[in-house]
């Protein structure tokens, strides 16, 4: 009997990722007869879905996570099903969110204005 072997992932999201396809299985023995994986521990900003043969993170961020960047993770596991009682494993994936930081934001207040001044010129007489 194959027991399954479910080991820990990491990935990150970039500036303006909003959902990720996580691979869980690229690093995981599960033979050939293990239920799809399930994911039991939620993460705290963002949803958990299954695409085919990866799992997909969407990331639900906030104003101050978005500026900042933020960590998340969730659990998920996978099973046997040729043992009874079912015979389970489970990992960590770890999703890191980079935010844009201090230079992301000086540059879009840059931006700002200078759109603002040259809108303001354009529509003097």
């Amino acid at each position: 009997r194959t027991r399954p072997s479910a080991k820990d992932d990491s990935t990150f999201l970039g500036w303006f990722e909003l959902s990720k396809e996580i691979d869980v299985y690229r690093n995981d023995c599960r033979g050939e007869r293990f239920l799809v994986p399930q994911v039991i521990v939620l993460p705290s900003s963002g949803t958990v879905s299954w695409d085919s043969d990866s799992l997909v993170f969407r990331y639900s961020a906030n104003f101050l996570s978005w500026i900042l960047g933020a960590d998340d993770s969730f659990t998920y596991q996978i099973c046997s099903t040729q043992a009874t009682p079912q015979v389970c494993d489970q990992a960590v994936v770890k999703v890191t969110k980079r935010g844009v930081g201090i230079w992301g934001i000086l540059i879009f207040v840059f931006l700002f204005f200078f759109l603002v001044i040259l809108l303001i010129r354009c529509l003097q007489p």
